[in-house]
């Protein structure tokens, strides 16, 4: 048998260890909100590679790639040290547009929950210029309605 598949089913039953356990025990689990909804969307987690050692093991499994999440990042903390206004539909257009929404939606929803680009005139105005799937960035963690 092909190793990367044996490797793909033991990343599909972490990522099914992490959210079922954190559904039961919550906090208790010792994950972070943000690492969690990382695992449970397929995002590499750029804000954990300190406290996982078995992310890199899995890199090529994760739908939103380190360099996909590294250059959305980087692009944000541009915007948010600069204190400029950025809109969700800037984003969108600068990510090709409306076929990468949902990337754009789970890859700020992370940032949010990891507690980065703070302050709520960020949030709000990104919200307020983007369409209602963005809304619910800043609402409290649920992973059962975050998956």
């Amino acid at each position: 048998m092909d190793n990367s598949i044996i490797l793909k089913a033991l990343y599909e039953q972490r990522k099914l260890i992490i959210t079922q356990n954190y559904k039961i025990l919550k906090d208790r689990t010792g994950f972070a909100q943000s690492y969690v909804y990382s695992v449970a969307h397929d995002i590499y987690p750029v804000f954990h590679l300190d406290h996982y050692q078995d992310i890199d093991l899995y890199k090529d499994f994760y739908k939103i790639s380190e360099t996909q999440i590294q250059n959305f990042i980087e692009h944000i903390d541009n915007i948010w040290i600069k204190q400029e206004k950025v809109g969700f539909y800037d984003l969108e257009r600068k990510y090709d547009g409306r076929e990468n929404r949902w990337d754009l939606i789970v890859m700020l929803r992370y940032c949010y929950l990891d507690g980065r680009f703070s302050g709520e005139e960020f949030w709000k105005y990104l919200m307020t210029n983007g369409p209602i799937e963005c809304h619910s960035l800043t609402k409290d963690f649920d992973l059962i309605f975050d998956i």
